[in-house]
């Protein structure tokens, strides 16, 4: 019964991640409208929800809902993330592919984390401030695991050169 009305998202045998994600109003149970909403968030995305409760480590390409928004988003993504892999004429998507952020990114030019690496551009200008900010600010690292330069380093150089421009 307490499964049913209100299941604690620590402590079980279950994925922690997923217990994590099902408590979306992060007070440590899982009540039946978080897992009402779970489905529905499903339903738009897959074409039965048959395939959750099937063997294996993965989704299917073909489980897919290709006729919604969402389903074409996630199609899109799923394509994504394979082909960043090596994996172009995969059928299905296992967890480890889609949660391996470092190798997803890996040869990607432009990642969206917000951090620029050296090897960004081909223009030597560029490159040589970017190796700056990293020699007077240090690095921080890339999803691509490359060390790279982020907004604030960014700024906190540039401040620094009118400083001196100033002086």
């Amino acid at each position: 019964l307490w499964t049913a009305l209100s299941c604690p998202a620590k402590g079980m045998r279950f994925d922690q991640k997923t217990l994590e994600l099902l408590d979306t109003d992060q007070d440590g149970r899982i009540r039946v409208p978080e897992i009402l909403a779970a489905i529905e968030w499903l339903k738009k995305r897959l074409t039965s929800l048959d395939v959750l409760i099937e063997a294996g480590d993965g989704l299917r390409l073909a489980a897919i809902n290709e006729s919604t928004p969402e389903g074409k988003d996630l199609l899109a993504n799923a394509k994504r993330i394979l082909a960043n892999l090596g994996k172009e004429s995969a059928d299905t998507i296992t967890l480890e592919d889609a949660t391996d952020t470092a190798r997803i990114f890996a040869d990607t030019r432009f990642n969206g984390d917000g951090i620029v690496p050296e090897d960004v551009t081909d223009d030597p200008a560029i490159r040589q401030v970017i190796g700056e900010i990293i020699a007077a600010f240090g690095s921080e690292t890339d999803r691509s695991g490359k060390p790279g330069v982020g907004q604030a380093k960014a700024d906190a150089f540039f401040a620094a050169v009118d400083a001196y421009l100033a002086w």
